[in-house]
């Protein structure tokens, strides 16, 4: 009795932990179609794009909602995403056709990978650009979503996925459109403009020396 309680006990204080998945296991973990529907937020992303990148962490920093809904006929997955900028919102969207793992948009195909959470998923866009979004329903990530997620970006060789913002207080929002910058977002915006030039700077040396070796 001593023995199991032991071992009960050792497997209660992690020792006896599940081995993590491989990169072909978490590639091949779909996440099901039909469970999309509903709110979503975005937590953390990484993009092959030196340029796009920064542009989204360094001067846009958004914070972001996604609102899925599902046709049967014929069968299309609409996404309207509402993004956050400092007082700022704008929305955006999207429909695609959709089948059981994947999510396809002209030339663009989605995959949808199941994440370590039943209420958080990864969608891998594979375009162009090559990208990685991690979705969840809830509004502050869990830290074993996050790592399975930088697992992901490593297996595929994209840069180390960055959180977004977490401020979702959408019903404050001013329009872009309508609406003037704030004397403080004026400031914000310059400041991170000029650390969005360094940034590109960077990114287009990074990118010769590629070429010159």
């Amino acid at each position: 009795m001593k023995v199991w309680s032991g071992l009960l006990l050792l497997c209660l204080l992690s020792v006896c932990r599940a081995a993590p998945l491989t990169c072909d296991q978490l590639l091949t973990n779909e996440y099901h179609v039909q469970d999309l529907s509903g709110r979503w937020y975005l937590h953390a992303m990484s993009i092959d794009s030196c340029v796009i990148s920064n542009l989204m962490y360094t001067f846009i920093k958004p914070s972001v909602a996604m609102d899925i809904s599902l046709k049967e006929t014929p069968k299309q997955c609409e996404m309207k995403a509402t993004f956050k900028f400092l007082s700022f919102c704008m929305n955006e969207t999207e429909t695609y056709l959709y089948e059981e793992g994947s999510l396809t948009r002209h030339n663009q195909n989605v995959k949808l990978l199941a994440s370590s959470s039943t209420d958080s998923f990864v969608m891998k866009a594979d375009s162009a650009v090559n990208a990685m979004y991690l979705l969840s329903r809830k509004t502050a990530i869990d830290a074993a979503d996050l790592r399975q997620f930088e697992t992901l970006a490593t297996c595929v060789s994209v840069p180390r996925p960055q959180q977004l913002g977490s401020d979702y207080d959408f019903d404050t929002c001013k329009d872009i459109e309508q609406t003037e910058p704030s004397e403080a977002e004026l400031t914000i915006m310059k400041e991170r403009a000029e650390t969005l030039v360094a940034e590109l700077a960077k990114c287009f040396w990074n990118w010769i020396q590629s070429y010159t070796g």
